[in-house]
């Protein structure tokens, strides 16, 4: 991930919105050139990762080995407000989101996003399940009483559920919570937390390092991202960042049950082989990730295999994931 960035503006595009095998090997055994096309519009479809439609529609993620650029959230708190009870504030943040992994990030979001549950249940049920509120929760153990916070979250499914759940713990532990989940986009937010319009909300390493922070080329360690971003945002704009979320939102590819059948879960490398070796293969994309900076670019560099024309669909967001399925 040395020289991507210097293409154009990480700042300005972002703010609009594997390890490869050598050989034919995909690591499980199998050849992954050689398999049938599955019968599906969409042979390989780019998708979030986190997205609750990959469980849905039975699809398997494309294995990455830190290719795209990482997304990883944490608990965005202003300072002033991190002085009145540091220690529990921590422990609240980590206890909100050291289980939160893909799996389940894709569950929680698919309950909201595919079958349309209530964010404030689908976030009151995971703190439950968790054993963070309801008779003898965790969070008991911490103290907010009498501060006052609060709470925004960007306008999509998953930060919504982030969100509520944040308002909830802290107002579990005592808080006296403002909410106001489903604020808006990411400037929107950051703006507001700036102000002290708001006083929390989630967001992502990666998103902290290049929109917020003015950066280009973020590492892929996950941890290191995240202390990197905690400790520029504190220092040059008094915000913490507080506990990493397992789970990354990020770009990525998905085949269909047919295809793992066929040919076994594949790498990015094995993407771009079979590609190559069936030019009748497509890929479905969002019509701005050709041209992205943290999009297709990073998967030619990655692989050494520029996906021709003819091999890519443009589609809306919601095909990609049904046409990828069959």
């Amino acid at each position: 991930m040395k020289n991507r960035w210097k293409l154009m503006s990480v700042v300005a595009v972002l703010a609009l919105a594997a390890a490869a095998c050598g050989d034919d090997d995909n690591g499980n055994g199998e050849e992954a050139t050689n398999g049938a096309v599955p019968d599906a519009a969409c042979t390989f479809g780019e998708i979030f990762t986190t997205d609750g439609r990959i469980p849905e529609l039975d699809l398997t993620v494309v294995e990455d080995d830190g290719v795209f650029i990482l997304y990883n959230v944490s608990v965005n708190l202003r300072d002033e407000v991190y002085q009145e009870n540091p220690e529990a504030f921590d422990a609240i943040a980590d206890l909100l989101l050291q289980d939160l992994d893909n799996d389940t990030a894709q569950e929680l979001n698919g309950r909201v996003g595919v079958e349309g549950e209530d964010q404030e249940a689908v976030a009151a049920d995971y703190l439950e399940t968790q054993g963070l509120t309801g008779d003898d929760g965790a969070l008991e153990e911490y103290d907010l009483s009498g501060i006052d916070i609060t709470v925004g979250s960007k306008d999509f499914t998953e930060q919504l559920v982030l969100g509520e759940m944040i308002a909830q713990a802290f107002e579990a532990a005592g808080a006296n919570v403002n909410n106001q989940v489903n604020l808006g986009g990411t400037e929107v937010n950051r703006a507001a937390l700036l102000s002290g319009d708001i006083d929390t909300y989630a967001e992502y390493n990666g998103t902290g390092w290049t929109v917020h922070l003015g950066n280009e080329d973020p590492v892929d360690d996950p941890e290191q991202l995240t202390e990197m971003v905690a400790e520029a945002d504190l220092e040059e704009n008094g915000i913490r960042w507080l506990g990493r979320s397992e789970f990354n939102n990020t770009y990525g590819f998905a085949v269909n049950q047919d295809f793992v059948d066929a040919n076994g879960v594949p790498t990015l490398q094995d993407m771009a082989d079979f590609l190559e070796a069936n030019p009748d293969a497509t890929v479905c994309m969002e019509s701005e990730f050709p041209d992205r900076p943290d999009g297709l670019v990073l998967f030619e560099e990655a692989t050494g295999f520029e996906i021709p024309s003819d091999q890519i669909s443009i589609l809306d967001t919601n095909l990609i994931y049904t046409e990828t399925a069959g």
